[in-house]
């Protein structure tokens, strides 16, 4: 695991990630959060998968019984759920959390407002533990996305990007 998807208490990192490496390296991410304390994990991306917790804790249910979990649909559901949650001594983690803010039925610049919103309560839950956002890899995104991109990439204490590996050129036969 990369440590420097570890985070500190009173900042967020903001992890920029292919969604499949978002699914096994911070469900592991969590799992390791876990041995040091509570962690609520809020789920915008419909990542969060149980099994794969598991089997990255090894089994130890001391470990699951710290993990706290619940997921958001839409844009409206995540800054919901983010405003309503008490702040606590857990490290926050938000997976894929601007997939619930690509609703093209939403206006941009409601979804913009919706993810400022979001901003300071980010902030407010990531006292005690520090916090973990996650998002997937900016060109994999929907037009319109950028912006918000950009608004959480200014407003995080760490951006991390696991560099894409270049193809390399293969001569592809055919026949």
């Amino acid at each position: 695991m990369d440590t420097i998807l570890l985070p500190k208490p009173a900042q967020w990192v903001l992890a920029v990630l292919p969604r499949h490496e978002q699914k096994e390296l911070l469900l592991a991410c969590i799992a390791q959060l876990a041995l040091g304390g509570s962690v609520l994990v809020l789920d915008g991306g419909m990542l969060f998968n149980t099994y794969r917790v598991v089997m990255a804790a090894h089994g130890q249910t001391r470990i699951l019984n710290r993990i706290r979990f619940a997921r958001a649909f839409t844009c409206y559901q995540m800054v919901a759920l983010l405003e309503r949650t008490p702040a606590e001594e857990a490290c926050v983690v938000a997976l894929d959390l601007l997939s619930t803010f690509q609703d093209e039925n939403v206006p941009a610049e409601e979804r913009m407002r919706l993810l400022k919103n979001c901003l300071p309560d980010l902030a407010r839950l990531s006292r005690a533990r520090g916090g973990l956002v996650s998002v997937g890899l900016p060109a994999g995104m929907p037009p319109g996305s950028q912006p918000l991109f950009d608004l959480l990439a200014g407003e995080a204490a760490q951006v991390y990007e696991r560099p894409v590996p270049v193809p390399s050129e293969k001569t592809v036969r055919l026949f």
